[in-house]
């Protein structure tokens, strides 16, 4: 079966999974209230897919006839990875600025893991590549929900996975091994859509040492294995730990098992291509953040205002500069000599994501600041209809027939949604901390590039060939005299 509809979608998720909310183990995922936003979201991606208007962006049709979606087709051009930017931006904007919950982080650890395996396999003689594209024709067949698995739990931050006290499984470890697969047990955090996924990705979040061996491993996990408990955090279950206690794994679904030297190549590979999904959908937020904004000024009266004339362009600014610079590491992407996989300039990609997320607290001040006091004492919707009260909400409230009480009140109540501490903290840590994209910048910064350009305006001798290729057309700022 390829192209599932809803509710065959929903049908293959009541597979008596193990999922915790509450307190509570949820005998039904799609029958959860609390889980609803949640099956809502990942619902869209096969609404979409079976839709008309969409069906050519979303899906491909696969040489053998069978229409698959298309973000399972491994991206080998500039063209394959605008037009995942394009299926998320869609999916994103049905979803009022958040991604789709089915298939958004599991195929970017899809492709990463491909990515990541082509090398491992060049150098180590493995067959880690064919085992993963074997899974991801196994996800086409059933139409797979993917989440992707990667944040250790990791206890003590300052040791090793070896080295932590207390217990051994603050990492996902390898806790046994045969020919026919492995047994893994431990714990990842902040895993996304996992309660309603088919599949999981699971990949180690970190370089290891040659001690740590046990804890590089990267597999592929079917979310009602037996082992397998998804606790939900607080609310809509939307960000669950995943426990794997003593999980078997069949030596096909293995990715990496044991080779330390390599474990950081696939969350490094996962997060060049998820770094251009963080870039698309965050787009579509920032796209409603300006609107709300710019409705703020208008039903408070401020929109000719210069300061907020100048805050609202620097709304603009953010948004369309966040857009500019994901086009930007697309439009630039780099390919795989061996697989011929496109992927985001890694540098592009990471600035991108540095500047949305490192500036979004400025971005919620200034909207808190156009929409003054209401945001944090606004009364509640429900006053509205309560005979008591509703005369004085709408007469205080209210501006004018065309802007009224009605309408201010959801602004303001959106905005409080905008600038919860939830939305704050996913945009800072989500998709890799701004610590992280520091750190791959400068990694991957083209120092002697830099240096050799620097040395030029110094008047100091250097042999790279960028810099040897100028004419020396005008003096250089630093003369000896």
């Amino acid at each position: 079966m390829a192209l599932k509809t809803v509710e065959e979608y929903l049908e293959s998720i009541r597979d008596n999974r193990e999922v915790y909310l509450d307190g509570k183990k949820v005998e039904d995922v799609t029958a959860e209230p609390k889980l609803k936003k949640m099956v809502k979201y990942a619902c869209a991606d096969y609404a979409i897919a079976q839709d008309p208007r969409f069906r050519d962006l979303s899906t491909e049709t696969l040489p053998g006839g069978e229409r698959v979606h298309f973000v399972f087709v491994p991206p080998k051009s500039v063209e394959d990875l605008m037009r995942r930017r394009e299926i998320i931006k869609l999916s994103a904007r049905i979803g009022f600025g958040l991604p789709g919950g089915a298939k958004f982080t599991g195929i970017d650890g899809i492709n990463g893991v491909a990515l990541a395996a082509k090398r491992i396999d060049r150098k180590l003689g493995t067959d880690y590549s064919a085992r993963l594209e074997k899974f991801r024709k196994h996800c086409m067949d059933i139409d797979a929900a993917v989440s992707l698995c990667m944040t250790d739990v990791k206890g003590n931050r300052a040791l090793h996975p070896h080295r932590q006290q207390g217990h051994q499984d603050y990492y996902l470890r390898i806790v046994s091994s045969n020919d026919d697969g492995i047994v893994i047990r431990g714990a990842k955090v902040h895993i996304s859509n996992t309660a309603v996924a088919h599949e999981m990705v699971v990949l180690p979040c970190r370089a290891m040492r040659k001690e740590d061996k046990d804890y590089a491993v990267a597999c592929a996990v079917p979310a009602n294995a037996k082992g397998v408990k998804i606790i939900g955090n607080a609310g809509d279950g939307m960000h669950p730990m995943v426990v794997f206690d003593d999980v078997f794994v069949p030596t096909e679904r293995v990715f990496l098992a044991g080779e330390w030297a390599y474990a950081a190549e696939m969350p490094y590979m996962f997060s060049t291509y998820h770094r251009l999904s963080a870039d698309t959908y965050k787009y579509t937020e920032l796209e409603l953040m300006v609107g709300a904004a710019g409705l703020l000024a208008e039903y408070n009266g401020l929109e000719k205002v210069s300061h907020i004339c100048d805050k609202l362009a620097w709304l603009v600014m953010y948004a369309e500069g966040t857009e500019a610079l994901g086009k930007a590491a697309v439009q630039n992407c780099e390919f795989d000599e061996e697989s011929g996989y496109a992927y985001p300039n890694t540098i592009y990609s990471n600035v991108a994501k540095f500047f949305f997320a490192n500036q979004y607290h400025e971005a919620e001040k200034i909207l808190q600041d156009i929409a003054g006091g209401l945001v944090s004492t606004l009364p509640s919707m429900a006053e509205l209809n309560n005979p008591a009260t509703n005369e004085y909400i709408r007469k205080y409230l209210g501006i004018n027939e065309e802007i009224t009480a009605e309408m201010r009140m959801r602004l303001f109540r959106y905005i409080q949604k905008l600038c919860a501490y939830h939305s704050g903290n996913i945009t800072v840590h989500a998709e890799g901390s701004l610590a992280a994209q520091r750190l791959t910048l400068y990694r991957m910064a083209d120092w002697d590039r830099y240096k050799a350009l620097a040395k030029r305006a110094c008047g100091i001798d250097t042999e790279h060939p960028e810099v040897l290729a100028l004419p020396n057309l005008i003096d250089a700022p630093v003369k000896v005299t």
